[in-house]
């Protein structure tokens, strides 16, 4: 008995080797993905973060200012979500269609409490991070809120983390994640974790948004030019694109006109040289 070891902690410094070497592992895996491959690369990000803070759960959010409102009718100033990728499966509570839902039906009941919304948009054009858990808002008295109940209790949610990765005045990426029933909230060294890994990437934030038609586009994309903006990625001919898309060679040059004409270029090479810049 007196000869049996006594387990040492790890030391602090072999985490944060290990904690770096994941991180640059994510950036370095997050560069070999093609431009047209962005959706599989939200999906691949989302999945690495979460396992670094032990969360199963998250989405990534796209999300634009449409106008400058100061009106108190518009607590989130003109801020709105423009694309939305869920972890994995879409989940209940993470799919697109069940926060529409929610969103709407707080609006129009005008029982809402917007307290984290709020915060969450506050300092926007700087990178920033919030844990409901970590003081983000008086959440004794936020617990007590419908939309806390209905948001969080309801769908077995005990924290939630966002990262805000500014790209533009008008556009942000955001990262969240959640710990769910029976895990514990997230502490100092997961949201340390989630910050370093994503904010050295702001090309890899643009490159989302611009997927979608954010940030860069005057006008957000339908399904329709996502999809046109993803097969103009590859290099592909119009010829080639209309047979990959089931659609005659007329239509795909009109989808392609338009995707043009949301981005402002002219021509395939202009187009192009939008994401050849987000590398720089």
């Amino acid at each position: 008995m007196g000869n049996e070891r006594i387990p040492q902690p790890t030391p602090t410094w072999s985490l944060r080797r290990e904690s770096d070497n994941k991180r640059y592992a994510l950036w370095d895996a997050l560069a070999d993905f093609c431009n047209s491959k962005m959706d599989d690369a939200v999906q691949f990000c989302l999945h690495q973060v979460g396992s670094m803070i032990d969360s199963s759960q998250g989405f990534w959010a796209g999300i634009v200012r449409f106008g400058h409102e100061d009106s108190a009718e518009d607590p989130c100033k003109g801020w709105r979500n423009g694309a939305w990728a869920a972890m994995g499966h879409t989940t209940h509570t993470t799919s697109p269609k069940w926060m529409h839902d929610a969103a709407r039906k707080f609006n129009s009941s005008g029982s809402h409490d917007l307290t984290a919304s709020r915060r969450v948009l506050e300092q926007c054009g700087q990178f920033r991070t919030f844990a409901l858990s970590k003081h983000m808002v008086n959440l004794d008295a936020y617990r007590q809120s419908e939309i806390y109940d209905y948001y969080n209790r309801q769908q077995g949610v005990v924290d939630r983390l966002w990262i805000m990765s500014p790209v533009n005045s008008e556009s942000e990426s955001c990262f969240c994640f959640d710990r769910l029933e029976g895990q514990s909230e997230f502490d100092e060294r997961d949201i340390n974790v989630c910050a370093e890994a994503l904010r050295g990437i702001k090309w890899f934030h643009r490159q989302l948004l611009m997927c979608h038609g954010l940030g860069v586009a005057e006008e957000t994309l339908t399904p329709a030019e996502r999809g046109m903006v993803r097969e103009l990625l590859t290099g592909a001919s119009e010829k080639e694109i209309a047979v990959r898309l089931h659609i005659t060679s007329a239509s795909a040059h009109q989808y392609i006109v338009r995707v043009y004409r949301k981005f402002g270029v002219r021509k395939r090479s202009e187009f192009l040289s939008l994401w050849l810049k987000g590398r720089v």
